[in-house]
Parts: C-alpha cells; structure tokens; sequence
C-alpha cells in the first residue's frame, strides 16, 4: 500500500499485489543474496498490509493485516483480518 500523487496535490492509494522473497543462502559463500518475485500459485491471500509473517523450516506463515477501503467521501474503512496463510517455499506455492 502508497500514496501517489497525481493531479497537483491530490493523492490516491495504490495497493501492491506483488511478493518476493530474499535468498541469504549465497551468503555463506561470499555471494550476494538473491530476490525472487514469487507467482501466486495455489491460493493466496486477498490484498492486505500490516500482515506478520514468520519463517519456519520451508514454510513462510504469513497472519493478519488490515485492507484499507477510500470510499466516496475521502473516509478510509478498514478491514482487520485474523487469518492464517502458509506458503510452502520448497513448492511455490500457498
């Protein structure tokens, strides 16, 4: 999620839909880490920030967040989720 500026002054919301993940394994040899962008196989989650997500053996579980809505009148609704995803790193895939 962003603001961007267009028109002078005026800001809208941008929601970013994309998710990569840092390779550190080169690391260990002197190489520079690696970003992937990940695809989204299998069932992702809806569009969120403010998620936490933790990395435990090859799976990455990512909980919660918030989906902030603008509505016609400049008011942002917020949306709070209290789910649970996990995507499996050694298959691509959520």
């Amino acid at each position: 999620f962003s603001k961007v500026k267009s028109n002078g002054n005026k800001s809208c919301q941008k929601v970013h839909n994309d998710f990569w993940m840092l390779n550190l394994q080169p690391l260990l040899t002197n190489g520079d880490p690696i970003w992937s962008k990940i695809g989204k196989r299998g069932t992702p989650p809806s569009l969120r920030s403010g998620a936490s997500m933790v990395v435990h053996k090859s799976r990455a579980l990512l909980f919660g967040g918030v989906a902030d809505v603008e509505n016609d009148k400049k008011n942002i609704e917020s949306v709070f989720f209290a789910d649970l995803f996990a995507y499996e790193m050694t298959k691509n895939q959520w």
